[in-house]
């Protein structure tokens, strides 16, 4: 798996975009110290003193510390466990090249403005669903005659878009709602 840190505005998080999905649901947040994850590696990340949340999305691992914790207490094992987890070679940080979403146009029958944060999420229009299914697509918008996607920061347009645009293609004839 391929993975890139981020560092958000906020000086409490910390994001890793991964190219593989973690989970078919809108977000999975687990508090430090409340019910452990199933998986060992989450449960060794809330147990490093001065973490505080861990949050999965479809392509991405948010983790949030303590405000006064200090990053360099937990970097590093942080990395370790998660590297360890979900057999990542190598962490480097994010480059931004190209935006993460990007609007397609639809001719099909006008669809009423939805948000799809999740593939389970997807699962109550075909067209979302099968959207989906392209490795890399994060999100999908609906809004009349135009879908929005976002995209997972390590799947290039260049590798999307051909595949999105075949399945609004062969999509076109689905019905609404």
């Amino acid at each position: 798996m391929n993975a890139v840190r981020e560092f958000p505005p906020n000086p409490h998080a910390l994001i890793i975009h991964t190219d593989s999905l973690l989970t078919d649901e809108i977000v999975e947040t687990f508090l430090a110290g409340s019910t452990p994850p199933t998986a060992g590696w989450m449960r060794a990340v809330l147990e490093l003193p001065g973490v505080r949340v861990l949050s999965l999305n479809a392509y991405k691992v948010r983790l949030q510390k303590h405000k006064e914790a200090r990053w360099g207490g937990i970097m590093r094992p942080f990395e370790r466990i998660l590297c360890a987890g979900l057999d990542i070679e190598q962490l480097s940080d994010l480059i931004e090249g190209e935006s993460r979403c990007r609007r397609f146009a639809w001719h099909g029958t006008f669809l009423t403005r939805r948000v799809y944060e999740g593939k389970r999420q997807a699962l109550e229009h075909p067209l979302a669903e099968d959207l989906y299914n392209v490795p890399g697509v994060a999100e999908v918008i609906f809004d009349g005659h135009e879908i929005e996607i976002r995209r997972c920061p390590l799947r290039p347009w260049r590798e999307l878009a051909p595949e999105i645009s075949r399945r609004l293609a062969i999509g076109s004839d689905i019905p609404a709602p």
